[in-house]
């Protein structure tokens, strides 16, 4: 993985705390929902930060703040989690989560006023109902990242690249010099 440019911004910048841009002032805690799939997808957020040059958050020991909450976690279990990481100054989250953690989640950084420079989510954001809630007003659900199921014959065509699912690919093996299908993490965005 190549390191990110980083950008030097001008005090008044967006995502300006001091040390010179906004790359440097970011600083990443994950929290994620009991269960094997949430512990697997967040297990590697530490590493490919480190990788980047991004600071995680310390959690206990010295290691990387990873907050667990139960699944189908109630309000004072996400306000928890959120003080924890609130506390130790996150302002961007990763979180492994399924729908309905996801929504308190967004709920609640906007009921107590956490201002993140951005929160990202596994297996919601691309969910129809999620978009449902969105287009019916829900505008905590319009700040959220996350990634959308993605196969490379899919019917359709890309709104940002206004390539076809097919030519994705197409265009994918002829840059790596492979006949590797890319993975649907990185191409569902983008086809």
């Amino acid at each position: 993985a190549r390191p990110l440019d980083s950008a030097v911004l001008p005090s008044f910048g967006p995502c300006f705390t001091g040390g010179g841009g906004c790359k440097s002032s970011l600083k990443v805690g994950v929290i994620r929902s009991e269960g094997v799939f949430p512990a697997a997808t967040s297990a590697p957020v530490p590493g490919i930060c480190a990788e980047q040059g991004i600071e995680v958050a310390e959690g206990v020991e010295g290691g990387p703040l990873l907050v667990t909450i139960p699944r189908r976690a109630t309000t004072a279990d996400v306000d928890m989690a959120l003080d924890s990481l609130r506390a130790k100054e996150v302002n961007v989250i990763v979180a492994s989560t399924y729908m309905d953690e996801a929504i308190t989640i967004l709920n609640r950084t906007a009921a107590l006023d956490y201002s993140l420079f951005a929160i990202t989510f596994t297996a919601t954001v691309g969910l129809p109902d999620y978009q449902l809630m969105v287009e019916n007003g829900w505008w905590q659900g319009e700040f959220a990242l996350g990634s959308v199921p993605w196969h490379h014959d899919l019917p359709g065509t890309g709104e940002f690249t206004g390539m076809t699912s097919a030519e994705f690919s197409s265009e994918f093996a002829a840059l790596v010099d492979s006949h590797v299908y890319p993975s649907y993490h990185a191409a569902a965005a983008a086809a």
